[in-house]
């Protein structure tokens, strides 16, 4: 691909702009002479036909005074001469005369563009020959567009010189700022400890400085990704080193004691210690590895929801034997089977494990699925990091109750995945409401 260059395009948008005001000289220019001819050529054409008309009529006048009238009064024009002779008299009207000029029938132009002349013999009446000479002195019209040229030629300078200093000043100062920006941008280490926003300066184009915010916008992400990715490993590697640390300590009691001693129910008890943390740690795994999943492939099926939250809800009765269900409404939907039960049995599992009394109430609509139950509130200010990864809310209670804060952000990954919208809130005396929009 080629490479584009703002430099490049200024000066070919200076270029362009030459060449237009150029062209426009040029055409000016061309057009002031061409009227200064066809003005001339218009008046030695307006003295000829009136000194034809007056020389061929029928009045009684010998051929000189004829002449003589149409001289008197032939239609005057600035630097316009007449001479009209034959073998008797040679009349005059102007200052301009040549000798043994050719003959013409038309208006023609001589001495390189400088004089319109008509020179030729017309008849009177009874057939008496008169030699016309009629000159048009350009020499004014010339120095009129000469005048124009010079004034053109000056502001086609001034123009040229006032472009290229702008074009300059324009390209320095923006250069500049982005050379500015640039090094600013190399210099920024966003996973370094002196992480810091590009600073913008009073001096700067608005566009430049747009270009900075919207820069700098993106580094905040990338911070907030850069935090939260360390916060997820942290998490992650604390998560995991807690069943592994149990492991560790219960196969060493094996090693040391239980084995030797040969105590079947103390064997038996480690084992059962170590096969449930090493589910808990399976069951962190497969939770990390979903969340880490960009694209899922979807198999719609119609489902019914009053079914599938009794299913997901008889699956969670052993965990939880004595927690209630109450479902109001029923409803059909077409989606992925697999990915909603996942999305469900956390939402339905947290409502269970949260709630004072274990009693979950369920509202199925054709628009929306609400959870709700009777525990105890998030705190305001937390209602915004409920999905983030391995959050818990800083409470004893979270302590006591089982979980790795991986449910809602797998509630909401998979609510993007399906087109869905999840909403948790306080309800309006007490308990939490979570609310799943359909995409219908």
């Amino acid at each position: 691909m080629k490479k584009k260059y703002i430099s490049k395009d200024l000066k070919k948008s200076y270029l362009i702009i030459i060449a237009v005001i150029l062209a426009v000289f040029v055409q000016i220019t061309i057009f002031s002479w061409n009227h200064s001819k066809r003005s001339g050529k218009k008046e030695v054409q307006v003295v000829l036909n009136f000194l034809k008309k007056e020389i061929s009529g029928t009045e009684e006048l010998d051929l000189r005074a004829k002449v003589e009238d149409a001289l008197g009064e032939v239609p005057s024009f600035k630097d316009l001469s007449i001479v009209m002779k034959n073998n008797d008299f040679i009349l005059k009207k102007g200052d301009i005369v040549f000798d043994n000029l050719p003959t013409r029938d038309k208006v023609t132009m001589h001495g390189f563009y400088r004089y319109y002349i008509y020179n030729y013999t017309i008849y009177d009446d009874k057939n008496n020959p008169v030699q016309i000479t009629i000159v048009k002195n350009l020499e004014d019209n010339i120095e009129f567009v000469i005048d124009i040229f010079l004034i053109f030629s000056v502001i086609f300078i001034f123009l040229n010189l006032t472009v290229l200093f702008l074009y300059k000043y324009f390209y320095k100062h923006m250069i500049t700022q982005i050379k500015n920006i640039e090094a600013e941008v190399n210099r920024l280490d966003i996973y370094g400890e002196n992480f810091k926003l590009i600073e913008s300066n009073d001096d700067y184009y608005e566009e430049n400085k747009n270009i900075i915010n919207a820069t700098n916008n993106i580094l905040l992400r990338l911070n907030d990704q850069k935090n939260q990715q360390m916060d997820f490993i942290h998490s992650a590697s604390h998560e995991m080193k807690t069943p592994l640390t149990v492991m560790k300590g219960y196969t060493g009691m094996l090693e040391r004691w239980a084995i030797d001693d040969g105590d079947k129910d103390v064997i038996k008890e480690y084992v059962g210690v170590i096969s449930s943390t090493i589910n808990e740690s399976a069951q962190l795994i497969e939770k990390l590895l979903f969340l880490v999943q960009n694209d899922i492939e979807l198999t719609l099926e119609t489902l019914n929801l009053k079914k599938l939250v009794s299913e997901i809800y008889m699956s969670l009765l052993i965990k939880y034997p004595e927690s209630e269900l109450v479902i109001e409404g029923d409803g059909d939907i077409s989606t992925d089977k697999v990915l909603i039960k996942l999305l469900l049995l956390n939402l339905i599992e947290n409502a269970i494990k949260y709630g004072s009394n274990k009693k979950v109430e369920i509202e199925i609509t054709d628009s929306f699925l609400s959870i709700s139950n009777d525990g105890e509130q998030i705190e305001e200010e937390n209602l915004n990091r409920i999905f983030d990864r391995f959050y818990r809310e800083d409470k004893s209670r979270n302590n006591e109750i089982e979980g790795h804060g991986l449910g809602l952000s797998i509630v909401k990954v998979v609510s993007k995945q399906l087109g869905f919208q999840v909403e948790i809130k306080n309800r309006e005396t007490i308990g939490v409401i979570s609310k799943l929009y359909f995409n219908n």
